[in-house]
């Protein structure tokens, strides 16, 4: 007899709502997580300029590690449904 199985599709729509959470997170994030002061690279023909970035706020990195946390836990559970 097969075991009823529970069904992937509400867990393979939430994360994909999460990862849009994430993407637009990231959108909005600055580019360190940590205070970094602005830095000019020359790598042969290619000049490389990064503005200096203020740190990420204690809600940003909280916000971050719960999307991230819920993103793993969601495709460990697609992955072993099966």
């Amino acid at each position: 007899m097969v075991e009823a199985m529970r069904e992937p599709q509400p867990a393979e729509a939430e994360l994909a709502w999460v990862r849009a959470d994430l993407a637009a997170l990231w959108r909005t994030l600055p580019w360190s997580v940590d205070p970094s002061p602005g830095r000019t690279d020359d790598i042969g023909w290619l000049r490389i300029e990064l503005v200096a970035s203020p740190a990420w706020t204690p809600e940003q990195q909280a916000e971050m590690e719960r999307l991230r946390a819920r993103e793993r836990e969601l495709v460990l559970w697609l992955g072993t449904a099966a």
